[in-house]
């Protein structure tokens, strides 16, 4: 929204002062009559711009030879047209797109994840490995380091640690932050004993800040271990697909716990319920407040509890003594039995459904053809009933904004022929200026495939600036060819002036507007990455709609014209008739 009401201000305050200043100034600045050429000699700014006049002349002298072979070989002209347009449009699935590209913030992160029960000591040798094999990096600024992180809200755990690499700035390096993390993942892959993931950290993740997967997908269902086996083979078929890496499930398995199974039979024959086993078990091992102790006005609560060799073992557990109401004591170990297992630390729902996420990061390829190739390898996979999956993250935002804005380009493109339609007083010449616009769209895709972006949401911004710009070209051929033919010129005679006066202020908008968006293109600096895609749109575009336009607008004034008479000639004979049955009768 900014964006757009910069330009539009922008052009209003400069239509303002081409309408008011420049007259003026020209009135004051410019000379009148005939001017003299001077003949410049020997290497100075004058006899560039002489050199550049001649060009321009010379490159003015063949389009017009272009234009009447245009003019009189119609057919040709339109087919190639249409073949270039069709496989221009068709770059659209080799450009690829994604939600936005990928900025070079300069930071990544390393987790590392080891068995349950590893203790700090074990923790810190694994992390000292990585933190060495992370020194190595010259392009390093900063590291922070986190071994066994406590449990807390946002589910870290004791056994996971964390490395925080900062990154120098980006014109202080010769190397990427993707190339550097790549480096990174295969040092730590020869690593035992430790899961370890290595993600670089993005603020333009579908999800929120941090290192959000790009490829982010759900699967719904009741039963979390079917839950879990799911998300285990979807896990195994991304990791297949070219381009993936890191792919992890949010399924943790947990602690490991200890769970106490009554027998009831057992249990019912003493008299003893497991609310009796479960206060036992609590104050043997977690204590139970016995007194609070006074001394100098402070309160001190004085906790009872059994020593600690009962929780050095499950069997020692066994023994722990359970009062029955007939005055027996009897061991926990002959009521009930103690089973090990896992539990998840954490249980997902969206909507009250349980749900279980897949995600992966991207390296070398673009968001929707990784995303085509993995909906295509799920469509064999059979799903239980009650199960469903879909993606999610920069996918759906990726969706949704793509469809926004080609909803805008639609109305921009209906708007600017309204516009020129009130501003012709005619429904076919502008029908004539809009055909510069395909050519605009097919020469973006051009310059996004010969730049190696895909499509993204800056892109799309810049098509839609785009459909704006490129139709000034046509407005001012097209104005000039009907103020020619207003004067009774012929058709061709109108059409080659036309050219021969209007060719230098085309190519001067086009020029001035392409060199001004060159420094964006190249996408340099903090941020670049992001206005990049932008620029090469609207470089691309207006570079072939310029070249097309100045020969293809010609022949369909042409083709319209002619229709435009035909229809006339025919309207003017039937009401001809007419008049003549009346004039019979």
């Amino acid at each position: 929204k900014e964006l757009s009401f910069t330009v539009a201000f922008s052009l209003l305050a400069s239509l303002i002062v081409s309408l008011t200043v420049v007259p003026m100034l020209a009135s004051k600045i410019l000379e009148t009559g005939e001017v003299k050429q001077r003949k410049r000699t020997g290497f100075s700014l004058g006899k560039m711009l002489d050199l550049f006049s001649a060009a321009i002349l010379g490159v003015s002298n063949l389009y017009q030879r272009i234009v009447r072979y245009t003019i009189h070989h119609r057919k040709i002209t339109i087919l190639g047209a249409v073949v270039l347009l069709v496989a221009s449009f068709s770059l659209m699935g080799v450009v690829g797109a994604e939600f936005f590209p990928k900025e070079d913030e300069g930071s990544f992160t390393v987790s590392i994840e080891l068995p349950y029960g590893t203790s700090l000591e074990e923790s810190d040798k694994i992390v000292s490995e990585i933190e060495k094999i992370i020194e190595k990096i010259p392009e390093k600024e900063t590291i922070t380091t986190t071994i066994g992180s406590q449990l807390n809200l946002m589910g870290g755990a004791s056994n996971t640690s964390s490395i925080m690499v900062e990154l120098k700035s980006v014109k202080d390096r010769s190397r990427t932050t993707e190339e550097i993390v790549s480096e990174v993942r295969k040092e730590v892959e020869n690593i035992a004993g430790a899961r370890i993931t290595v993600t670089e950290t993005s603020s333009m993740g579908g999800g929120g800040m941090g290192s959000a997967a790009a490829i982010q997908l759900e699967i719904k269902g009741d039963d979390i271990e079917l839950l879990k086996t799911i998300g285990e083979d979807f896990q195994e078929i991304i990791k297949s697909i070219p381009g993936t890496v890191e792919v992890e499930t949010n399924m943790v398995e947990g602690d490991p716990e200890a769970r106490i199974k009554i027998d009831r039979k057992k249990a019912s024959f003493y008299g003893i319920t497991a609310y009796n086993l479960a206060n036992v078990l609590s104050a043997s091992i977690d204590g139970l407040k016995a007194t609070t102790y006074k001394v100098d006005g402070d309160e001190i609560d004085v906790n009872l509890m059994l020593s600690d060799h009962v929780k050095e073992s499950v069997e020692n557990m066994k023994q722990i003594l359970i009062p029955s109401p007939t005055g027996q004591m009897v061991p926990i170990g002959q009521i009930a039995e103690i089973e090990y297992g896992n539990s998840p630390s954490q249980i997902f729902r969206n909507n009250q459904v349980r749900t279980v996420q897949v995600s992966s990061q991207l390296v070398g390829r673009d968001l929707r053809s990784v995303t085509e190739d993995i909906q295509n390898r799920l469509e064999t996979y059979s799903m239980p009933s009650g199960y469903t999956y879909n993606f999610t993250g920069q996918q759906q935002d990726m969706e949704e904004a793509f469809k926004s804005l080609g909803l805008a380009l639609i109305l921009s493109i209906a708007l600017i022929y309204m516009i020129l339609a009130s501003q012709f007083e005619s429904l076919i010449h502008p029908l004539t200026v809009m055909f510069s616009v395909p050519f605009a769209l097919s020469g973006g895709l051009l310059g996004l495939f010969l730049t190696g972006r895909a499509l993204s949401v800056p892109a799309l911004i810049g098509f839609i600036i785009l459909a704006g710009i490129v139709v000034n070209n046509a407005i001012v051929l097209v104005d000039y060819i009907n103020q020619l033919r207003a004067k009774e010129y012929e058709m061709e005679e109108a059409i080659i002036t036309a050219t021969r006066h209007r060719f230098r202020p085309i190519m001067m908008t086009t020029l001035t507007t392409v060199l001004g968006l060159v420094p964006l293109s190249l996408g340099l600096g903090e941020g670049g990455a992001t206005q990049a895609p932008l620029a090469t749109v609207v470089i691309g575009g207006l570079l072939l709609s310029t070249v097309l336009t100045l020969a293809f607008i010609p022949v369909m004034y042409v083709i319209f014209d002619n229709f435009v008479q035909k229809i006339k000639s025919k309207w003017g004979k039937r009401k001809h008739r007419k008049f003549e049955t009346k004039e019979s009768l």
